[in-house]
């Protein structure tokens, strides 16, 4: 699911966990729901590591702001479109719903799952 939710496949995702585990930046804890499928939090070092990347994007964003000619309000109403369209997207089967509203190409099979 969180791989997923990040565009990866699980193994992608599970790469780069191990990646952040080398590094001390996670560390694995007991999941009740599943033996093999640890839950993971930041470790000191990645809380740290964490804490310093958000405040350089702070300043990073800080600087950047100034140059749109928009308003907080049109930011929020944009990050809520945003939500909305992802949700709406989330929701869509994109091969039959999508492809098939297109004029002239063919309707395209639904397969059943079981």
């Amino acid at each position: 699911m969180v791989a997923e939710s990040m565009g990866m496949t699980r193994q992608g995702a599970q790469k780069r966990l191990n990646k952040l585990a080398e590094d001390n930046l996670v560390n694995p804890l007991l999941n009740p729901r599943h033996d093999r499928s640890p839950i993971w939090e930041l470790s000191p070092k990645g809380a740290e590591t964490y804490k310093s990347i958000m405040s350089r994007y702070e300043v990073w964003l800080q600087m950047l702001l100034p140059k749109f000619e928009s308003t907080n309000a049109d930011f929020l109403s944009t990050s809520r479109l945003l939500l909305e369209l992802e949700n709406a997207l989330k929701q869509t089967d994109i091969q039959h719903d999508v492809l098939s509203a297109i004029p002239g190409k063919p309707k395209p099979h639904r397969t059943k799952t079981s």
